[in-house]
């Protein structure tokens, strides 16, 4: 309803499964592609990887309400031309699908500016710990596998990792994946 009711938009086609919407690209031509990773049957990583090798200029937009950096990295490694949280607002949505349509890419955005200098400030003020379990984290590893890392319990890295969002005021795993891109802890490419 949100891409028909925009002038510029006119939705082509909906499947519920990925076969469906492998099926609907060859009846249907498409510019954007919107894929919900979460999608019954082959799955949205797995649809992704098909409608990537069969029709190459298809820009492909993530939707997914998996926001961790490693769902993003799979999805780019894959072939995606961008990703999106459903949590994002409506807005946010419209500006992905215009920016693919335009053949940009759209992935979650890094900080700038003077809030990469507070947050800069924040890490450098980060214990030892603190910053092992952050690049962890950001690296989109599991708490189970830091604590495995760094030869500590479960509970203690858990710890940490709520010490580290609070300090940061982030929620999700991606939002730290972004810090640490745009302050140079991590590569700004994915990988």
């Amino acid at each position: 309803m949100l891409l028909d009711s925009q002038p510029d938009m006119t939705v082509v086609a909906e499947a519920e499964r990925g076969e469906q919407a492998l099926a609907r690209l060859c009846q249907q031509r498409a510019d954007v592609m919107i894929l919900d990773l979460s999608m019954p049957g082959i799955g949205g990583l797995e649809t992704l990887r098909r409608a990537r090798l069969r029709y190459q200029d298809l820009q492909i937009l993530v939707l997914s309400v998996h926001d961790e950096v490693v769902y993003q990295q799979q999805a780019h490694l894959i072939g995606a031309s961008g990703f999106i949280s459903k949590a994002a607002n409506p807005e946010r949505m419209l500006a992905a699908v215009r920016a693919l349509a335009q053949g940009k890419s759209h992935w979650p955005e890094l900080p700038g500016g003077e809030e990469a200098t507070g947050l800069k400030a924040v890490i450098d003020g980060f214990n030892t710990r603190e910053f092992e379990v952050f690049c962890r984290l950001a690296k989109g590893l599991s708490v189970a596998r830091i604590a495995e890392e760094l030869c500590v319990s479960y509970k203690t890295v858990a710890n940490y990792g709520t010490c580290v969002r609070r300090k940061l005021q982030v929620s999700s795993t991606a939002e730290l994946a972004n810090i640490a891109r745009a302050l140079g802890v991590l590569p700004n490419h994915m990988p």
